[in-house]
C-alpha cells in the first residue's frame, strides 16, 4: 500500500540476499575491493582501503550506490564537502576522467578550412547589406 511497493507477474522471483558484509568500491580506484563493512567509516576510508584514488579518477564526483538502489553523491557548499553515509552492501563509484585525444593534423585543417569559409560567408553578406 506505499510507493515502495513492487508489481510481480507470473513467473516473477524475488531474491533476498543475507546480510551484506562488505563493500565494493570501483571505479576509479587503484583496486576494485570488496571491502568488509565498518560501521561508523566514510568514503575515505574504503577509497583508501582499496588502494586510493587513480590519477584520473573524478574524486569530487564519486557517489554510493545502495543496496536498495539509492544513489547518494557527495555534496558540496562553498569550502565545505559532505560524503555520503556508507550503509552495509553499498558500491563506492568514482568515475573516471574521460581522456581525450589531440586532434590529428587533417582534423586541424578541416576545423581551420570551416572556420574560414563561414567568416567569408559572413564578411560577404555584411558587405552586401
Amino acid at each position: 500500500g506505499t510507493e515502495d511497493d513492487l508489481f510481480l507477474r507470473p513467473g516473477d522471483e524475488i531474491r533476498i540476499p543475507s546480510e551484506l558484509q562488505t563493500i565494493r568500491v570501483s571505479g576509479g580506484v587503484l583496486r576494485e575491493a570488496e571491502i568488509r563493512y565498518t560501521e561508523g567509516k566514510n568514503l575515505k576510508y574504503y577509497v583508501s582501503r582499496s588502494g586510493g584514488y587513480t590519477q584520473g579518477a573524478r574524486k569530487g564526483r564519486a557517489y554510493v550506490l545502495y543496496a536498495n538502489g539509492d544513489v547518494e553523491t557527495k555534496s558540496r557548499f562553498l569550502f565545505f564537502s559532505s560524503s555520503p553515509k556508507i550503509e552495509q552492501g553499498a558500491e563506492i563509484v568514482v568515475p573516471q576522467k574521460v581522456e581525450v585525444g589531440a586532434l590529428s593534423p587533417g582534423e586541424r585543417i578541416s576545423i581551420l578550412s570551416t572556420v574560414v569559409s563561414m567568416a567569408a560567408i559572413v564578411i560577404t553578406a555584411i558587405s552586401r547589406f
